[in-house]
């Protein structure tokens, strides 16, 4: 009877791994399956959310006083693609400028009122990347207040500390999530205005990025997610030193890379394991683009990427493994071209809808780049 129950064990053990293994091509899968065979987690990631002056303007309420941030409504900033954060267990986005008291700031040296980061909150993201080149736009004093505000609203935050002794309290970034501990290493090529210490970012240091991968494996990461600022701005292609960065990523344990700064969407690659039945090995998503800008020009800077990341762990096994990813364009409309206010929207939502859109030179303006881009083929599965 022991040998039976032995065999039949042995059996199932090997429908459950082939099936994790076969699952991970099939992401609809995962979620419509009607017993439990793995721990899932589904991360949604946006790129740059950015804050020109005009729209802290237009964001400001009619007749209200422009000191108080709570004069300043955001309510349609993230309306239509909060429902892919709500859906998700945890989502993130690079929160591109400092936040703090009137007077505010525009391009070049940014500041918001508090209330985009209260509206990010509340619409569902739950990590905010702060390692970017503007975070520093308001100098030292100005970083302060962003990170005290930030701790104040209880959303976590990664790649900007107040002290060296804080980034060790806070580094390795590791959340857990349904039996998965994902680790998030955010890191910038650079910041436009530097601060000095105590207050640190985390920059594209080799060694200290392949310290930080390091650390993040040793505290038990089961998934490690680099989310590189770098690249050049406006180019559909990643250059030589992202190529070379990723490479070296991946070689010390990175298994996906979310990269933003270049405000459009750059290519992607998602590389799959033909020895075990397809399944995801690496990812790299090398620029999701702006998610919300004043920008325009050129055409690609209001065209973003949304990526959904399906992480699973085989309860049998403990093995952990990524499936494939989703995505969805998004564009980024004006104040009044789509809704009363800037916007971003998913654009297979409104494909076909012209007569339902406010500007209809920006409808059409959305689909021509739209169609341009999925002619380049920039997103490719490589086996």
């Amino acid at each position: 009877m022991k040998i039976a129950v032995s065999l039949l064990s042995i059996l199932l053990f090997t429908v459950y791994t082939l099936g994790a293994q076969s699952a991970a091509t099939n992401i609809d899968r995962y979620y419509k399956t009607s017993f439990s065979l793995y721990d899932t987690v589904k991360i949604v990631f946006i790129g740059d959310v950015m804050q020109h002056g005009v729209q802290i303007k237009r964001a400001l309420k009619a007749n209200h006083n422009p000191v108080q941030s709570e004069s300043y409504d955001y309510s349609l900033t993230f309306k239509y693609v909060e429902k892919y954060f709500k859906q998700a267990d945890l989502a993130v986005a690079n929160m591109e400028f400092p936040i703090g008291d009137y007077p505010y700031g525009a391009y070049p040296n940014f500041k918001a009122p508090v209330s985009i980061a209260q509206q990010a909150k509340k619409s569902g993201i739950g990590l905010f990347l702060l390692a970017n080149n503007h975070l520093g736009d308001q100098g030292g004093n100005g970083f302060a207040k962003t990170l005290s505000i930030y701790d104040t609203l209880g959303v976590p935050y990664t790649g900007a500390y107040l002290s060296e002794e804080e980034k060790n309290k806070r580094e390795p970034m590791i959340i857990s999530i349904n039996n998965i501990k994902i680790g998030f290493i955010n890191f910038t090529y650079g910041s436009n205005i530097g601060v000095a210490k105590p207050y640190t970012i985390n920059y594209m240091d080799s060694t200290a990025v392949k310290s930080a991968i390091s650390k993040t494996k040793a505290m038990g990461a089961d998934i490690i997610i680099a989310m590189p600022h770098w690249g050049d701005e406006y180019k559909p292609y990643p250059s030589e030193t992202q190529k070379k960065w990723a490479k070296m990523l991946f070689w010390h344990g990175c298994n996906a890379i979310i990269g933003t700064h270049p405000h459009v969407p750059q290519s992607a690659e998602i590389y799959r394991n033909e020895l075990q039945n397809g399944v995801v090995d690496k990812i790299v998503f090398y620029s999701l683009g702006n998610f919300i800008s004043n920008q325009s020009n050129p055409d690609y800077t209001q065209l973003e990427l949304l990526v959904e990341l399906p992480l699973l762990r085989n309860v049998l096994t403990g093995k952990v493994f990524m499936g494939m990813p989703k995505y969805e364009f998004l564009w980024c409309f004006k104040a009044g071209e789509f809704d009363t206010n800037y916007t971003a929207v998913p654009i297979l939502e409104i494909i076909g809808k012209r007569e339902e859109i406010k500007n209809k030179q920006q409808y059409d303006r959305m689909l021509k780049t739209y169609k341009y881009i999925l002619s380049k083929q920039l997103i490719r599965i490589t086996n």
